[in-house]
């Protein structure tokens, strides 16, 4: 099990006031448009696969998601023995030994191997915990515990279902001091970890033989005397840190040179700074000194922890640190927490920015006024990457406990995938989320991979049901407004798509205009999403046209949309729908019967007529579509010209005036794009290009162009369409006309112009 503490016990030393803010609810863009721009030339980098992985999984969502990296970690690693599969709880539960058993079955025990074996089947590579405290469970009995009554009686709090194993706490409040560490452990040394590698080498191959890769040094080593007390009081210090982390490091390397090695595997934020003999002795002297910091060369721990390893090298010709390995769990109250309000969720929302951005200053004690201004803002991967390269380069980056909560809810899923499109953006190298199954609890961990939180990892796993993945090579994606519509791009390295994950933070819809640099699409793109419309499942959406510079699109409220879209094959056209300029539309009646020529005219109306007046003067119609939008060296491949119907007065036109036929002109009608009466019988570019009957689908009239009227499109400007009956009046002396949408209508029933085309 694992245990976490709150930033108020564990950081006392640097807390006095605690801040807050009042940043209050999450709320919808004042706009709905907000404007996404990627680059597929710029800020390319490599994301690792080992950013996707896991503390806990079951075998089928293993397999499901194609999991890269499992971890075998906690504070219970801290004291297990490889030689019986036994551990202990530590604090987490009244220091009882135990024997290691499933997480998702306590009634099946597996060791080690056996869980290795599992990440074998499922092709995940494994990252186990190496104990360094110089004690492991000497057996599984839970009566062997740290603090028995009898040997200690009267303590503060015993195991409610063992009641002869307490808590090594007094009545008083003091700790129990003095106990025997062999009451619940045999010593071991770092012979014991080599011996441990060098079997698993022998039962599984070597790290680069299908075995273990990864080893981590420990599990939060500043916390041993807290919650290892019984068999490790004294405070943890540099020294030590460093001294253990190279003798078991070694250990290793002896029986596995080429595996890779975590450290120090730091519980948290002040565990960054200082190690915890500074953080005890510091309280007790009001803060001015910290002996550790003070006699290491004032620097802080994960500073001086790196330049030591680098020192070790040096000299040695060996690596032994190839991952500097933080936790991080956000101080703000939103970790290991169920969604809760639209406070707390807009709080875990923002506090993603923590990971990444230097002018987000923290909304926890971490930002309080008594905080030194550096250590304000978290900025977490930009600062392992500044301590990397200042002190041990080419030391990669590891985060193999973090959790922002809410994963049972739309609202953690959304946070989840803005993590992980952090994680790939910001070049973390590896990173593994805490999802420890508590039976019964309400986060309901224990069926993980039902959860809204586990969708976000299918969106950059499988998110298709067939494997599909987000890409391998990062590159630049921006949104005018980050903290709504959050965007991350990468490139396919199986068949160079561009992969777009789209993360709508907020309770609104939003359209986004996504610019495309460097990278010319195919001319459909593939959609799938994930809100809270379906939380059980994916759902592909209708192919989304492209063009070669962009598209747009609308993003639905809280969703997790992700477009997988193919370079240019040709195979698929650009497809580009344009409607009618509304100020430019209009209709147009003849002067009188026979006169030939405009009379009068509208450009504002809603709707355009098409057919005689009750003094049988004949109406005809303007379209206008601005085609200059089209690419100068686009290849038409088809062109569609559609209006939708409004209806009629009088005699329904197509019955006695022939069918509706329309004129083209490759520019305004009479050499001004302005409408005018001159445009009634201005010389056209090519007369009745269509011909409409009186048929039409859901209100809407349709004809596509032959391919030799292609050419009358307009490519740099305007192209215009003349639509009047094939006979100007029925002399009846009476109104009879259709009426038909024009571009002054709403944007559902505006007049539309869809040209296909490609890209030479």
């Amino acid at each position: 099990m694992k245990k976490r503490f709150s930033g108020k016990s564990i950081f006392v030393i640097l807390l006095n006031t605690i801040l807050f803010f009042t940043t209050g609810f999450f709320a919808p863009p004042s706009s709905t448009s907000i404007n996404i721009n990627i680059d597929a030339g710029s800020q390319r980098r490599a994301i690792s696969p080992y950013i996707y992985g896991l503390n806990f999984a079951k075998e089928s969502f293993a397999n499901e998601i194609d999991l890269p990296l499992r971890r075998w970690g906690g504070n219970a690693t801290s004291r297990y023995n490889w030689q019986t599969g036994n551990t202990n709880s530590g604090n987490d539960w009244y220091y009882e030994n135990a024997t290691v058993t499933n997480a998702y079955n306590w009634a099946v025990t597996e060791n080690h191997n056996g869980w290795v074996e599992q990440n074998t089947r499922t092709a995940s590579d494994s990252l186990i915990t190496i104990p360094m405290l110089g004690y492991a469970a000497k057996n599984g009995a839970s009566t062997s515990c740290g603090f028995n009554t009898t040997t200690y009686p009267n303590q503060q709090n015993v195991d409610p279902y063992l009641p002869s194993c307490g808590n090594g706490v007094r009545q008083n409040g003091s700790f129990i001091t003095g106990n025997n560490p062999l009451d619940t452990s045999v010593a071991i040394d770092p012979a014991f970890t080599q011996d441990w590698v060098t079997s698993m080498v022998t039962e599984h191959g070597s790290s680069t033989s299908g075995g273990v890769k990864f080893y981590a040094l420990d599990n939060e080593p500043e916390l041993w005397s807290e919650t290892h007390r019984d068999i490790h009081p004294a405070h943890q210090t540099y020294d030590e840190l460093l001294e253990t982390s190279i003798s078991y490091g070694e250990a290793v390397k002896t029986a596995d040179p080429n595996s890779k090695l975590l450290g120090y595997v730091a519980f948290g934020w002040s565990g960054y700074w200082y190690s915890y003999n500074d953080l005890i002795v510091a309280a007790q002297n009001g803060y001015t000194y910290f002996p550790d910091y003070a006699t290491h060369g004032n620097k802080h721990q994960a500073e001086w922890y790196l330049a030591q390893m680098n020192q070790y090298e040096q000299t040695n010709a060996i690596r032994l640190l190839d991952y500097l390995d933080l936790h991080y769990y956000p101080e703000s109250g939103v970790a290991l927490q169920l969604a809760g309000d639209d406070a707390k969720q807009a709080l875990r929302l923002r506090s993603t920015r923590s990971l990444w951005d230097p002018t987000y200053r923290d909304e926890s004690w971490i930002g309080g006024n008594d905080q030194t201004p550096e250590m304000r803002y978290v900025k977490l991967i930009p600062r392992m990457h500044g301590w990397v390269n200042a002190n041990y380069p080419g030391t990669k980056l590891a985060i193999t406990e973090y959790n922002f909560g809410g994963l049972e809810h739309i609202n953690g899923a959304l946070t989840q995938a803005e993590i992980l499109g952090i994680f790939g953006r910001e070049g973390v190298d590896m990173a593994t989320l805490w999802n420890y199954p508590y039976p019964n609890d309400s986060l309901g961990y224990h069926h993980f991979e039902t959860l809204p939180g586990a969708y976000a990892f299918r969106m950059y796993r499988n998110y298709d049901g067939n494997g599909g993945k987000f890409g391998e090579t990062s590159v630049s994606a921006t949104s005018a407004d980050q903290s709504t519509l959050s965007v991350f791009a990468a490139e396919r390295n199986s068949d160079g798509s561009l992969t777009v994950m789209v993360i709508n933070k907020t309770s609104a819809a939003i359209t986004s205009n996504v610019t495309l640099s460097n990278f010319i699409p195919d001319g459909l793109a593939k959609v799938y999403r994930y809100n809270s419309t379906n939380l059980n499942a994916i759902v592909q959406q209708p192919n989304l046209a492209m063009e070669p510079d962009g598209f747009t699109y609308g993003f639905p409220a809280n969703s997790i949309t992700l477009i997988v879209i193919p370079p240019y094959t040709g195979e698929n056209p650009y497809s580009k729908t344009i409607t009618s300029a509304a100020a430019q539309d209009g209709w147009i009646l003849e002067s009188t019967e026979t006169s030939g020529k405009g009379g009068t005219m509208n450009s504002t109306a809603s709707t355009l007529n098409l057919g005689d007046d009750s003094a049988n003067r004949q109406y005809r119609a303007i379209l206008a579509f601005n085609t200059s939008p089209l690419p100068d060296n686009a290849v038409i491949t088809k062109a569609t010209l559609k209006f939708k119907y409004f209806g009629v007065t009088g005699t329904n036109p197509f019955n006695t005036h022939g069918n509706l036929l329309v004129d083209i002109r490759k520019g305004p009608f009479s050499g001004n794009p302005i409408f005018q009466l001159n445009d009634f019988k201005a010389a056209a570019s090519k007369n009745n290009i269509l011909s409409f009957t009186n048929s039409k689908v859901n209100n809407w009239y349709s004809r596509s162009f032959t391919v030799a009227n292609f050419q009358y499109i307009n490519l740099t400007g305007i192209t215009q369409f003349r639509l009047r009956f094939a006979q100007d009046d029925n002399n009846d002396l009476g109104a009879d006309f259709l009426k038909i949408y024009s571009g002054n209508a709403g944007p559902a029933d505006r007049p539309r112009l869809i040209i296909e085309y490609s890209i030479p």
